[in-house]
């Protein structure tokens, strides 16, 4: 079985930077295909977080920078 781990990242006190927290927060109802393992994780300001994962097939990080592209930028 293939494990998927979501990880909402930041801080909802900054406000948008809390936007990965707030991902991982609706995220917690999804249903997962028959064969995938989803792990759902607020991770928060967490600094040694992924030190706990354990084996990962898959990892998808949700996170959030000013930085000094338009909005929504990748």
């Amino acid at each position: 079985m293939k494990r998927v781990v979501v990880v909402g990242i930041g801080n909802v006190l900054l406000k948008d930077d809390g936007i990965g927290v707030y991902v991982s927060e609706v995220l917690q109802g999804l249903q997962c295909p028959e064969g995938l393992s989803l792990d759902i994780i607020d991770g928060g300001t967490s600094p040694d977080l992924f030190l706990s994962l354990g084996h990962v097939d898959k990892l998808i990080m949700i996170d959030a920078a000013d930085g000094a592209g338009e909005p929504g930028t990748i």
